[in-house]
C-alpha cells in the first residue's frame, strides 16, 4: 500500500510539474523602459526604443542608425529580466529628473522607466551620474544584439 501511495504521489507531482508552464519573464507586460536619443550637430544616432516586461520592443530608427524606420521584435527573457532588474536595483526613482548644463552640440537622451505604478522620465543632456549612463549603455547593448543590426 505504501508503494502504491508513493507511486501516486510521485506521478501526480510529475504531472503537475510537466503541465505547468512557468513564465520565464520576471516583469509584467505593463512595466516598460523607453529611451530616445535626439540629434546633435554631428552624426549622433537618433532613435526611440520601448521594451516591455515581456520582451516586446518597438524600435524606430530615425537617422545615423544602421536600421531606419519602425520595427517590432522580441528580446529573450534572460536579457529582458537582466535589464529590468538593473533599473530596479539602480533606484531609478531617486535620480534627478534632469541633467543639463549650458553646453551646445550634445544629443539629449530621454530615459523612462515604469514599474509597479511608478513612472519616471529623465532628461540626460550633460552631467548625469555614471550609474544612469550605465543603464543607458545596457539598453544600447540590447540594441546591438538585434537580428537586424549589421
Amino acid at each position: 500500500m505504501k508503494n502504491l501511495l508513493l507511486a501516486l504521489f510521485i506521478s501526480s507531482f510529475l504531472l503537475v510539474n510537466w503541465n505547468c508552464e512557468t513564465d520565464p519573464f520576471t516583469f509584467p507586460r505593463s512595466s516598460f523602459i523607453e529611451m530616445s536619443k535626439t540629434p546633435c550637430f554631428g552624426k549622433c544616432a537618433v532613435y526611440n526604443i520601448r521594451i516591455d516586461g515581456k520582451g516586446n520592443i518597438i524600435y524606430n530608427g530615425k537617422q545615423n542608425v544602421k536600421l531606419e524606420g519602425e520595427h517590432l521584435m522580441n528580446f529573450p527573457p534572460d536579457a529582458v529580466n537582466e535589464v529590468f532588474k538593473a533599473f530596479v536595483e539602480s533606484h531609478f526613482w531617486d535620480f534627478e529628473d534632469e541633467y543639463t548644463d549650458n553646453i551646445s552640440d550634445l544629443a539629449t537622451t530621454y530615459v523612462t522607466f515604469s514599474h509597479e505604478d511608478q513612472t519616471k522620465k529623465i532628461t540626460d543632456y550633460y552631467g548625469a551620474p555614471q550609474s544612469l549612463k550605465d543603464l543607458e549603455k545596457r539598453v544600447e547593448a540590447l540594441l546591438e544584439t538585434l537580428v537586424w543590426q549589421e
